[in-house]
């Protein structure tokens, strides 16, 4: 028996003496992947959910499954089981617990329940538990390239990191995060309906599960879900996140969107990587983003562009160098300059040389993305190398 086995067997048992739902909570606490991911396209909800530290709840009957939250039961052994022979006492035993108010309407509606087929059923049920439950999907990974193509818009929107560690295990986040568990088959709540109308067996958490049963189609996504129960449809569905540790940019994000994303991130600190695709497998990695005081997006140095601008700025630091190696040079060689004289021209050189090296080292980590950027910041680099030389060669002679 796996941990999620284990975890359902102390959640959801049918037989009530096996409950035990702080057991399941601290065992899913041990087995909690470190980190989560959020898929986003990039659109004026997610970036609002991005600057409020939230997620968006949404209605099970919203996603792109079909079957979700479907049920099944196999009437034919309901049939047989003794509960089955007292359906009125069951129905009046749940109608106790409403209001007489309400009582006569709900036992109009759950007549004509039970005069429905068994496929209608199904089919009210499940449509009930869709109305009653509110999730947000998250997955364990971040470099999977079909969640890209189909949560992030093909890979032009960005994923958000949360820290799951950094959680206090009985925050509200952690004791409503699921794993989804994935099967062949359909939900059997076979066992659940016949012990309807005993109160002392019934476990009512079968809604839950019934949010966190999926086709094993579904299996690459490695889902995790924040999921909530009894809430109405007409509810506020923003909930608030622990704090975003990173987010990261889709390898195909536009120039615009990443701004906009990045402009958000430096607001809140929030670190950020760029996703790219190998060139050898199929895979997908990333770079950290470092922004420079415009707030221009950058890349690692693994793509072509940022694998040029180093260059380019390795130039520039070597022509610095050169420079000042030459004025030391003409320093010593020069007859006329006594030793104290020579010794603060070393020292104002070795200023500027430590000077020079800090702020190229700085630029380095400001590799610009945007071609036009890219050449603007290069060429005023190596502007800024002769500058400096000439400042020396002004000061020294």
């Amino acid at each position: 028996m796996n941990w999620q086995e284990e975890f359902l067997e102390m959640m959801f048992s049918i037989d009530h003496l096996k409950i035990d739902i702080e057991g399941a909570f601290k065992l899913k606490s041990k087995n909690i992947p470190n980190r989560i991911y959020k898929y986003r396209t990039c659109n004026s909800n997610s970036l609002k959910n991005l600057i409020d530290g939230t997620v968006w709840l949404g209605d099970p009957a919203s996603m792109n499954d079909p079957y979700e939250c479907t049920l099944f039961f196999d009437a034919n052994v309901l049939r047989t089981q003794d509960a089955a022979k007292h359906l009125d006492d069951q129905v009046e035993s749940l109608l106790d617990e409403v209001p007489p108010a309400q009582r006569e309407i709900l036992r109009s509606v759950m007549t004509n329940v039970a005069n429905t087929s068994d496929e209608e059923f199904v089919k009210y049920l499940s449509g009930q538990i869709k109305q009653t439950l509110k999730f947000c999907s998250f997955s364990e990974r971040v470099d999977s390239t079909l969640m890209w193509g189909h949560y992030a818009e093909s890979h032009k929107g960005f994923c958000v990191e949360y820290d799951l560690k950094s959680v206090m295990p009985q925050n509200q986040t952690i004791r409503n995060l699921f794993p989804v568990i994935y099967k062949n088959s359909l939900f059997d709540i076979t066992k659940i309906m016949a012990q309807i109308g005993r109160k002392e067996d019934f476990n009512n958490l079968y809604v839950i599960q019934a949010g966190i049963h999926k086709a094993a189609d579904w299996e690459y996504e490695k889902e995790w879900r924040l999921m909530f129960h009894h809430r109405s449809p007409d509810e506020s569905q923003a909930y608030i996140m622990p704090k975003a540790s990173a987010v990261y940019l889709g390898s195909h994000i536009s120039l615009t969107d990443a701004k906009k994303v990045l402009d958000i991130c430096c607001s809140l600190g929030t670190p950020v990587f760029k996703m790219k695709h190998a060139v050898n497998e199929f895979k997908m990695t990333y770079g950290k983003v470092v922004v420079d005081d415009y707030r221009n997006i950058v890349v690692d140095e693994y793509s072509p562009n940022g694998r040029r601008f180093l260059d380019d700025y390795q130039t520039a630091l070597d022509v610095t160098q050169a420079s000042i190696e030459s004025q030391k040079s003409k320093i010593s060689n020069d007859s006329s300059c006594d030793d104290t004289w020579r010794k603060s021209c070393y020292a104002c050189l070795q200023l500027f040389v430590e000077v020079k090296k800090s702020k190229l080292n700085n630029w380095l980590e400001k590799r610009l993305i945007d071609s036009v950027e890219h050449q603007k910041i290069s060429h005023k680099l190596f502007e800024d190398a002769e500058s400096i030389r000439q400042k020396i060669a002004a000061e020294l002679w």
